[in-house]
């Protein structure tokens, strides 16, 4: 009864203010130009008047298949999808005189794409990053009427809902910019190699964690997520959505006003009384002091000695990624911005041209105002980059800034009021993006996440194969194909953070035959979390799929996986999966990278690596009694182990010390 009473509610809620409940209907995936599942039954459901009648006949179908709608409106029918073609129209009728036409139908393969923002990134760029590479040459000959995407809109709910948001649109120049670059690109290589059509189902939300896309009920049984589940399902502290937009509007304004008011305070002057200015070393965020954890503006300020030689000449300031915007000046004259309207400005390193007239021999202020809405904030990533130097003659002449900085909190706001019920909360968008499409006939899933939970690796461990058990069982095809992509190295705040993600990830390949994994270590950006090689994350996603789904034998489809390892005289030779070394090991490069090994200790030192067929022997004249190697483990490894295909190893470890 509660069941019933619940569906009830879900479908006035659906049909409200739009339709009336008499009225012969489709969920939105079933519409003009869909892609129906190649030689498969596939599902066709709706609402109708409770005892309708309704007929379905496609013009592939010697006879129409009849289905009657339950006590609550809904009915379900199976129809046969030929082999590959079209284009097809398949009509439905009720008993009581309705008609609906569902046109240019094509039968081919289907799959989902599913994730958070790499694979919500579009072929053409947005606001929040860069277009793929070549993204130009994708675009002008991005003609192919059989490929098609469905992305399903944004949306999350407490309870599973009936149906999405979206339309099947067909890949030209003018629509293919939109479309999720590394599904395209994994529908664009199917498409070449199988000669079917083939449909792309998107429903991916950027910076959402793998929890949002489980269910609360698996999640329970994992254990550990209680508290996170109670929040927001015991309705106690549900806010409702008015009440959080009220909220959310008056911070926005508040936090706005802050940033763009840069006369409140002006510290950039040479002449300043710093007195009371506190040290911090740099780079770090200021969260790293316990008593910075702000929102807000915070300028810094560095006096640099500049040689005698450099005066009067154009220099480089180089500053390093900063967390969120900065407004940066060189002795009280401004040189440069990064804000709002920069991509990914929070993780990229900035570079300003200091005129030759402000240049002068001896001390010269370099003062840097800072401002960060949420989360961590300040001059961050290595060292290295934080540097000034002239822009011609010699380019080893460089004056380092790294070290201790004077800082002062200039302003400071509330942080973010807290939304109960957003895309990051438990199960939410697999109530609203991924159930409403159970019916739909698919092939397999990629998948494209794990940012949102490097802090949680050791979780995901059992959080991620829970997840694809919760699809898997929801669509009720066995174990269909799921293949993902392991995250790319990137400069997480956390150090040695991202390996232990990396480790799950790889770990998941064992649910099921049918479960793969594709390597970035050689195509990300440790700047930007958002590398703009989707070419090569479509291609190898769509080798497993070539190789494990339709048999192409010829087809290389991973990189080396470690099998096991022996300790022999002082030295760790390395074995891998005979299957996955295609062509033999080879190492890009003069000498092998990114190998560690330690003893007893625990304690790892780099290592010497060098081939040995299909081995890889390792040591270190420092570690005399060998215990443990781990390869690629640390949040940038860009490690140069390959197979004869090209594609990367997989980082791995031999021991599991914590």
């Amino acid at each position: 009864m509660l069941r019933n009473k619940a569906i009830l509610v879900a479908l006035v809620s659906l049909f409200s203010q739009v339709f009336a409940l008499d009225t012969l209907l489709l969920p939105q995936i079933l519409s003009n130009g869909m892609v129906l599942q190649q030689g498969e039954q596939n599902k066709i459901w709706g609402w109708a008047e409770p005892g309708d009648k309704i007929s379905i006949k496609g013009d592939w179908m010697w006879f129409k298949r009849t289905a009657m709608a339950d006590d609550l409106g809904v009915w379900l029918l199976e129809i046969p999808a030929p082999k590959a073609g079209g284009p097809y129209q398949l009509e439905l009728k009720s008993q009581r005189g309705e008609t609906l036409l569902i046109r240019n139908i094509v039968c081919g393969e289907v799959w989902i794409a599913s994730g958070q923002s790499n694979m919500e990134m579009p072929v053409g760029g947005s606001d929040w990053t860069y277009p793929i590479d070549d993204a130009e040459s994708y675009i002008a000959t991005a003609n192919y009427p059989d490929i098609r995407m469905f992305t399903v809109e944004k949306s999350h709910s407490l309870r599973e809902e009936l149906d999405v948001r979206g339309s099947w649109v067909v890949c030209t120049p003018e629509t293919v910019p939109y479309f999720s670059a590394a599904a395209y690109v994994f529908g664009k290589r199917l498409h070449e190699e199988l000669a079917i059509p083939i449909g792309i189902i998107h429903s991916s939300w950027g910076g959402t964690p793998a929890e949002s896309w489980t269910t609360p009920q698996t999640m329970r049984t994992l254990g550990g997520y209680e508290d996170q589940l109670d929040a927001v399902y015991s309705g106690d502290l549900e806010m409702d959505k008015e009440s959080q937009e009220v909220l959310m509007n008056k911070w926005v304004e508040g936090r706005d006003s802050v940033y763009s008011d840069l006369k409140h305070i002006n510290y950039a002057g040479i002449e300043l009384v710093e007195s009371d200015w506190k040290t911090m070393s740099l780079p770090g965020r200021w969260e790293q002091d316990s008593s910075m954890n702000i929102d807000g503006v915070v300028w810094f300020r560095k006096h640099v000695v500049i040689p005698d030689d450099w005066a009067g000449k154009r220099l480089t300031l180089s500053l390093g990624p900063i967390d969120d915007y900065d407004h940066s000046y060189w002795n009280g004259s401004f040189l440069g911005t990064m804000g709002p309207n920069d991509p990914n400005s929070w993780s990229t390193a900035r570079t300003y041209t200091i005129p030759a007239e402000l240049v002068k021999a001896g001390e010269n202020v370099i003062a840097i105002r800072v401002f960060d809405d949420k989360g961590g904030g300040g001059l961050h990533g290595d060292p290295d980059q934080y540097l000034v130097h002239p822009q011609s003659g010699d380019p080893d002449m460089t004056l380092s800034i790294s070290g201790d900085w004077l800082y002062k909190i200039a302003s400071q706001f509330d942080p973010a009021p807290v939304r109960y019920i957003d895309q990051y909360s438990p199960g939410v968008l697999y109530h609203a993006m991924i159930v409403p499409l159970k019916n739909y006939q698919i092939r397999g899933a990629i998948w494209y996440q794990g940012e949102s939970n490097h802090m949680r690796g050791m979780a995901y461990r059992t959080l991620f194969p829970a997840m694809i058990s919760d699809w898997r069982q929801l669509w009720n095809q066995g174990n269909f194909p799921f293949y993902y992509v392991q995250i790319a190295p990137f400069k997480y705040i956390e150090p040695q953070s991202a390996p232990y993600l990396m480790e799950a990830q790889a770990m998941t390949m064992n649910l099921s035959p049918n479960t793969g994994m594709i390597v970035t270590t050689d195509i990300g950006n440790i700047s930007d979390i958002h590398p703009t090689n989707k070419v090569a994350v479509g291609e190898r996603l769509a080798s497993w799929a070539l190789a494990k789904t339709y048999g192409r034998d010829n087809v290389t489809y991973t990189g080396p996986i470690f099998e096991r390892h022996e300790i022999e005289d002082g030295q760790i030779r390395l074995h891998f999966l005979e299957n996955s070394v295609s062509g033999g090991l080879v190492i890009n490069g003069s000498e092998a990278t990114h190998f560690e090994i330690a003893g007893p200790d625990q304690v790892f030192y780099p290592a010497d690596a060098k081939i040995d067929g299909r081995t890889i022997i390792v040591q270190n004249s420092e570690v005399k009694i060998p215990s443990a190697v781990r390869f690629g483990w640390s949040n940038t490894a860009e490690p140069n182990l390959f197979n004869g295909a090209g594609l990367p190893a997989i980082p791995f470890r031999t021991d599991n010390w914590d």
